[in-house]
């Protein structure tokens, strides 16, 4: 049996002309399972979430939470980064 591990780790995204309402974006991201999220919204049209995260697997454990991350923003929405490197950003792009 594999015991989970903590993974702690940022997703940064660049959000699209337009999606200024911070409320809203907080509240979707809540809302997609992210309120486990220290959300940051200091630079104008980008966010980034840090998150600790317990799992078996870095590579399942960040995906899973791009995805929400990704559900939860405007369309248009670009994932910037993840880090730390644990996983590439090119593991987390093919495993979603």
């Amino acid at each position: 049996m594999v015991k989970d591990v903590e993974f702690e780790f940022d997703i940064v995204v660049a959000l699209p002309k337009g999606a200024e309402d911070e409320d809203a974006i907080i509240d979707a991201l809540f809302e997609a399972g992210c309120d486990d999220a220290v959300v940051g919204l200091g630079a104008s049209g980008i966010i980034g979430l840090g998150f600790t995260r317990a799992g078996e697997d870095a590579e399942a454990v960040m995906s899973d939470a791009v995805i929400q991350v990704q559900s939860a923003l405007p369309k248009g929405a670009q994932l910037r980064e993840v880090k730390p490197d644990l996983v590439s950003l090119a593991d987390v792009a093919a495993r979603l």
